[in-house]
């Protein structure tokens, strides 16, 4: 029989449990880290509207929210998503200056200029039209560069681009065929989708997917039986299956297969012939556990 749900016996093990997915860590530590992320952000949006009211109409019409399958910070004029882990490894001062960088490229239509040009170097000509802007506002711990992992800033700015079209600036670096990778934040085509957030509710639902539980070996109280001798005309036994045990009670499992894949059950009752249970979202199935 094959096994189509994975056992959840208590929060411990959910909460080391690490994804191998491209969004790292979908454990409790995950949740903690995309609010402190969400609160650094606000902090940026609050000193925006308060410091820089030039920005405050664009600001608080675009839907802003964050992603750890974003690197840096990305746009398409709808929404703004940050990168969690980018975020928390910036000052303050950095994330407020690569969310103006962010809202300028709404201001100027970026996503919908670039025609049939390259992405790569449409970018990085946007970047360059817009950065010596922000580089006359540039004050300690006010609005800084973000920086590398090494400390070196980031950011695309020559003194030569300023007061230029992205436009102009394009054909320069075609001709050039330069190494832009230095910059930070993406223009995404305006009819293009984004990444959709990391809802609490998501990222508590993954991280119960294909979790799975070894059982305790059972406390020895009798001699052993002896060994059955098997008889050749028995179907032969598959040693990657382990023993199955009946679902207990109050027991928390996860659908891995069928049309209720990756739903969360609580069983209700295990001796009749159909086990009964009742879904639970994935927030009740995480306080269960933390009561247990």
């Amino acid at each position: 029989m094959k096994k189509y749900f994975s056992r959840i016996s208590d929060f411990k093990t959910f909460e080391s449990f690490e994804s191998n997915s491209i969004q790292k860590s979908r454990s409790a530590d995950s949740i903690q880290k995309s609010r402190d992320a969400a609160l650094k952000v606000n902090r940026a949006i609050v000193w925006c509207l308060a410091q820089r009211g030039f920005f405050a109409e664009m600001i608080v019409s675009l839907n802003i929210y964050g992603s750890y399958s974003v690197e840096t910070m990305q746009t398409n004029g709808l929404n703004i998503v940050y990168g969690i882990d980018f975020v928390l490894e910036q000052s303050d001062a950095a994330v407020r200056l690569v969310l103006l960088h962010e809202v300028l490229h709404c201001v100027g239509q970026h996503m919908a200029r670039r025609g049939g040009r390259d992405p790569y170097l449409w970018n990085a000509a946007c970047d360059f039209a817009i950065n010596p802007i922000l580089a006359d506002d540039l004050r300690p711990k006010v609005l800084e560069w973000p920086k590398f992992p090494d400390g070196k800033p980031m950011g695309l700015c020559e003194e030569r681009f300023a007061g230029m079209k992205a436009e102009d600036i394009y054909p320069i670096l075609v001709k050039e065929k330069g190494n832009y990778d230095g910059g930070f934040g993406e223009v995404i085509d305006s009819d293009k989708k984004q990444v959709p957030p990391d809802s609490e509710e998501d990222v508590v639902r993954k991280a119960f997917e294909d979790i799975q539980i070894k059982q305790e070996p059972k406390k020895k109280t009798e001699d052993p039986p002896p060994p059955k001798t098997e008889d050749p005309k028995d179907p032969p036994k598959d040693p990657k299956k382990g023993p199955s045990r009946k679902a207990i009670p109050g027991e928390i499992i996860v659908v891995k297969r069928g049309p209720n894949k990756g739903k969360i059950f609580i069983v209700l009752d295990s001796s009749t012939s159909s086990l009964q249970t009742r879904e639970l979202t994935a927030r009740q199935a995480a306080k269960k556990l933390l009561q247990n």
